[in-house]
């Protein structure tokens, strides 16, 4: 047709077109610090221990209870300024957070 090799990435951007979506990979990686949601609605000090590509993505285990276990967290869970921008990381991503940890149950 006539507008072959006009397609939405033809001399625009950066480099040939928009940069490919970013994936949880290229900011996090496994020992990032950052701030975590927790199951009592308060966001805790927490460290990535895994990272996979389905949903939840994120592996934390709290800082300071290590022997609560490690909790799989969605993005939308997380704040880290290494997520400013990402699509679905939880708002405010200012890398703070509650300087208590969670609570232990039992």
């Amino acid at each position: 047709g006539k507008d072959k090799g006009k397609g939405k990435s033809a001399g625009k951007g950066k480099f040939s077109g928009e940069a490919p979506a970013q994936t949880l990979r290229d900011v996090l990686d496994v020992g990032t610090f950052l701030t975590a949601l927790y199951a009592d609605g308060e966001w805790y000090k927490a460290e990535v221990v895994q990272l996979r590509d389905q949903a939840p993505e994120v592996k934390v285990r709290f800082i300071g209870y290590e022997d609560m276990g490690d909790f799989w967290l969605g993005v939308h869970m997380l704040k880290s300024k290494l997520l400013q921008g990402f699509p679905g990381a939880g708002s405010g991503n200012s890398g703070g957070g509650a300087a208590a940890p969670p609570p232990t149950t039992g």
